[in-house]
This record gives structure tokens, sequence and C-alpha cells, in this order.
């Protein structure tokens, strides 16, 4: 499973927890798929499900779309390596440590959408919210804007609508091994001549 993929499964489950307790909150449930049992949510959608917030039947309907993207910040161009030896002389691990950026945006619909957007952004503060990010390796950048009111019509009636944006580092690491030099033959010269061989 892709790290993309991972976050939004990780995103979708979080989301339905942070909101748990809202008017009308969304539940999980449990629908079989060519006989395979999945929990899903009728109203915790990846944002880049094929229908969108066009695909909606009733503007009072609550729903809210997730995604996340990946952004540009100077922590994540920095990479620290670490070289550790091997089984194999002749190979050494590399521990490349790294920084990911991450903007999460919820975009919340119908008449709950404003209590929804605000849930969501104060119980990012929540201890326990924050202990399952951390358990992702995922820490809050914790100015995080009110959410910003953004209607749009839909069909001949207007849709309440409510973003609320939030970035996060992520600690990653990549390791590889890599040819190693075991033993080197070292000869010191001088004007001299030969010194010493190591």
């Amino acid at each position: 499973m892709s790290t993309y993929s991972t976050l939004m499964d990780f995103l979708f489950t979080e989301t339905i927890k942070m909101l748990a307790g809202a008017t009308n909150a969304p539940v999980l449930v449990t629908k079989t798929f060519g006989g395979i049992a999945r929990q899903v949510c009728e109203n915790v959608l990846p944002f880049y499900q094929p229908a969108g917030a066009g695909g909606l039947k009733n503007v009072h309907d609550d729903v809210v779309f997730f995604n996340v993207t990946y952004t540009d910040d100077p922590y994540n161009k920095q990479v620290e390596s670490v070289y550790d030896g091997n089984v194999d002389n002749a190979l050494t691990t590399v521990s490349m440590q790294f920084t990911r950026a991450l903007r999460v945006s919820w975009t919340c619909c119908g008449d709950n959408c404003y209590e929804w957007a605000e849930r969501l952004r104060i119980m990012l503060f929540d201890a326990d919210v924050r202990t399952d990010f951390a358990a992702q390796n995922i820490s809050l950048i914790p100015t995080v804007n009110e959410p910003e009111f953004a209607p749009e019509i839909l069909g001949q009636e207007w849709l309440h609508r409510y973003d609320l944006f939030a970035n996060f580092y992520q600690s990653a690491s990549l390791v590889k091994t890599q040819p190693a030099v075991y033993a080197a033959r070292v000869i010191i010269e001088t004007s001299e001549g030969v010194e010493a061989i190591c």
C-alpha cells in the first residue's frame, strides 16, 4: 500500500473519531462487497471521489470530504544519513532520515458544516488524537486557522460549506545497503620515499 493510501485510510478513521459527539455525527457501518466485509461511512469521503460535492443529492446532508497533499517546506530539504556496519563487510547500511510536510484539508458541507469543521479544528489538539497522529510519526503544526466559509450553489440552492486546513510534519526514513570499503592499503610516501605501508 502506498504512503498516500495509508495516510488517507488513517485520516478516514481519525476524522470519524474526531467528529464523534457532533450533531448528526458520521458513523461507521459494515457493508459486504463481493463477499468481503468493509467498514464504510457515507458521510466521510475522500476528496477525489468521482462525484465530488456536486454528487450530493441534498444540500442539507452533512458530509465531510478530506484530502492530504505533500507541500514544500524548509524542513523537507534536510536529510540526515547514518551509516552502520553490515553482516557482510563489503556492504554498509545507510539510514536516511527526513521530514515530510503535509497539508490536510477537510471540506464540510450541509446544515451542521460549521459545527463539524469547528469540532475537527478543536479535536486536533485533543491528547488522544495527538497520540493517534504520533503513532503515525505525524506532528501537528499548531497554527490551525478558523474554518473558512465557502458556500457554493448546488442545483437551485446554496450549499453551506466550511473548509479547514491543517499542516503537519511526518518523520520518515529510507534504509538501503550499498557497497563499502572493507579494507584499504595505505602507503605514506614523502619526498624521501616510502615511509610506511598500512
